[in-house]
């Protein structure tokens, strides 16, 4: 969890930013860790890009469902309010699972 966590606080530290988390950076800053170890990882700007765009995602969805939530648990999606239920999968950017063949891990 350091990776993500970093990515946020090592993008805040730019100048031309694009998450702008500052507490990300503060909390890097009070941990008593050698975060430098995470320096060359190319998945540090990879989390910065996907955290951007699942902040999009969710903006997105929740100025369309002002009242929508949902929690992933297990594989389920359980909705403690129903948003519509137009297409689900259009929140994640992925195709609905194929529910007519187990899953490829369960073919063992």
């Amino acid at each position: 969890m350091f990776i993500p966590l970093y990515g946020r606080a090592v993008d805040d530290w730019k100048p031309d930013a694009i998450l702008r988390d500052t507490r990300a950076a503060e909390i890097v800053a009070s941990i008593d860790y050698d975060f430098s170890r995470f320096d060359t990882l190319p998945s540090l700007t990879g989390t910065v890009l996907r955290t951007s765009l699942f902040d999009r995602w969710v903006t997105g969805f929740l100025a369309a469902h002002p009242t929508g939530t949902g929690r992933r648990d297990r594989g389920r999606t359980q909705h403690p309010v129903r948003a519509p239920r137009q297409r689900p999968h259009a929140l994640v950017g992925s195709r609905p699972a194929r529910r007519d063949r187990p899953a490829p891990h369960r073919l063992r």
